[in-house]
């Protein structure tokens, strides 16, 4: 008996095994590397792009509400004047009194 001749037998009526049932296809199917691995990847690439999409306009939400300025609060930041090379010069100025009052004392 070669392989050809079991084939004959297995699906005929009375001889072999029945054909499948659709529960035995299933458990089959669900036994595959596709809905092992494939069927996972795919949910977890489309639930990951919906969240994705969620967070960042939840992001730019915030962003709009909470970037808008007070009136008042920009008026008073445009009526200061204090710019980095001013800043420097006034710590230098300190720097160098602080120096120059150690010296006299005779601390170096």
């Amino acid at each position: 008996m070669g392989p050809a001749s079991r084939r004959k037998r297995c699906g005929r009526a009375g001889g072999g095994r029945a054909p499948p049932g659709p529960m035995e296809r299933l458990r089959k199917l669900c036994r595959g590397r596709t809905m092992t691995f494939g069927v996972p990847l795919l949910l977890y690439l489309i639930g990951g792009s919906f969240g994705l999409r969620e967070f960042a306009q939840i992001r730019y939400d915030v962003h709009r509400l909470h970037g808008k300025v007070d009136p008042t609060l920009k008026e008073k930041l445009k009526q200061n004047t204090v710019t980095l090379e001013s800043e420097y010069e006034y710590l230098a100025d300190l720097q160098l009194k602080n120096r120059s009052g150690k010296q006299e004392a005779g601390e170096v």
